[in-house]
């Protein structure tokens, strides 16, 4: 059906058909968890592939580029500090499906224009690269008492998650008290 009925309208039905034939995805995750001198360390980046034999071998949908992370984690007498380092490769245009589905719309614009000084045509850069510096500590002032605080994307960056099309916080700043009974 091209459209269905749904509360008095009859919207145009849109399907996300990247193939009817073989599609290779594969990725891997690279992982490290140590603790090294009390000092406990975790990591692991993530990489994902596509491989379209299909007719116009275009770019699929919903790979991301590669991400991971990086945390270390200190506890020391009734305190506890955490690192944590969040990051995202970029992608580029080209590597972005046609549907728009992972939203190439929503990445940065390079204009060309013409000598009248009007937009001819509308390219987009792919999304950049991103990553956040976050640092949190915790507390115990007894056993029913723990502070709390934090400070997120400690150098404030502008990102977006791949394929979010919606832009992450900025810096922020976390406290809490918890009391249990």
């Amino acid at each position: 059906m091209s459209t269905i009925p749904y509360d008095g309208l009859n919207p145009t039905v849109f399907a996300n058909q990247n193939s009817d034939k073989k599609i290779n995805i594969y990725g891997l995750t690279l992982g490290f968890n140590a603790k090294i001198w009390g000092v406990i360390i975790n990591q692991d980046v993530n990489l994902t592939r596509c491989k379209n034999t299909n007719y116009g071998k275009e770019p699929f949908a919903h790979i991301p580029p590669v991400f991971g992370k990086l945390e270390i984690l200190k506890e020391f007498n009734n305190w506890k500090f955490r690192f944590l380092c969040l990051f995202s490769g970029p992608k580029d245009s080209a590597d972005f499906d046609a549907a728009d589905v992972d939203n190439l719309s929503e990445t940065p614009v390079i204009n060309e224009f013409s000598n009248e000084g009007q937009v001819v045509n509308q390219v987009y850069a792919g999304l950049p690269g991103w990553y956040t510096l976050n640092l949190s500590t915790q507390y115990k002032l007894n056993k029913n008492i723990i502070f709390q605080f934090g400070v997120d994307n400690i150098l404030d960056a502008h990102y977006k998650t791949f394929g979010s099309g919606l832009s992450a916080p900025g810096r922020n700043f976390i406290t809490s008290i918890n009391y249990s009974f």
